[in-house]
């Protein structure tokens, strides 16, 4: 989708600036007048036709570089990398649920942050341990998208289509293993949208309980239901690699 945008944009780009290089109205260059006109005109042309036709043939058919997972950083990034794999039909859904969730992680902690900032003074002791918690939600949110594309680039649509179709050629014994091989993955992929979908909901329920708050120790803040269970589901899953 993002590459269909972009080549758009491109076209839209190339021909509003001919509409003004050649439009009366604007600059007004002619093709049927002087000879050094005509050539300056037709050379314009050539150009904006090779531009156009070389970012069609770089948008849509121009390998991408080999995706570097852990060199992601941004939210940006990540949204980036997961439409990479918008091909694969299968995914296509849980991916788009997966961008979806980067921006309302993003959301979510932009206005937990503020809840913070206006309740706690910075430097205070509840500020560090709220704010702490966030940054370690946030790790453990884009781990599981890590893990999500790791999956999601090993997928492979075409076999799948096979073990779909019951490719005759294939043995039942087979087509059972590959069957429960790619159910794996797509478990594996709902799995990780699950556990991100329960850290949005606990950022929530953490706003939630910061906004009811009047006076607060760090016992009372530990005692929170919603950081026990971010504390919980953090201890469960921080030993796991990408």
């Amino acid at each position: 989708m993002k590459k269909m945008i972009q080549l758009g944009a491109l076209i839209l780009g190339v021909t509003i600036a001919n509409i003004v290089i050649f439009s009366p109205g604007f600059i007004g260059l002619a093709l049927t007048g002087g000879a050094l006109e005509a050539a300056l005109g037709a050379s314009i042309l050539t150009a904006s036709a090779i531009g156009v036709l070389y970012g069609v043939y770089a948008l849509r058919f121009k390998e991408e570089e080999p995706l570097q997972i852990l060199s992601l950083a941004s939210d940006e990034d990540y949204k980036e990398a997961l439409s990479r794999f918008f091909g694969k039909k299968s995914l296509r859904e849980d991916l788009h649920y997966a961008i979806e969730q980067v921006d309302r992680l993003e959301q979510k902690k932009a206005s937990l942050q503020q809840a913070i900032n206006d309740r706690f003074q910075q430097g205070e002791m509840s500020h560090r341990k709220f704010s702490h918690t966030v940054l370690e939600v946030e790790q453990l949110f884009f781990q599981n998208v890590r893990n999500l594309l790791n999956k999601a680039g090993a997928f492979d649509e075409r076999e799948y289509k096979s073990v779909r179709s019951k490719d005759p050629r294939l043995s039942q014994t087979l087509l059972a293993e590959k069957t429960s091989l790619y159910r794996e993955y797509l478990f594996f992929i709902k799995q990780a949208i699950e556990i991100n979908e329960e850290i949005i909901l606990d950022l929530d329920k953490l706003l939630l309980e910061i906004t009811r708050l009047n006076t607060v120790t760090i016992e009372d803040i530990d005692n929170m239901a919603c950081m026990k269970e971010i504390h919980s589901l953090i201890n469960q899953t921080k030993l796991y690699k990408t």
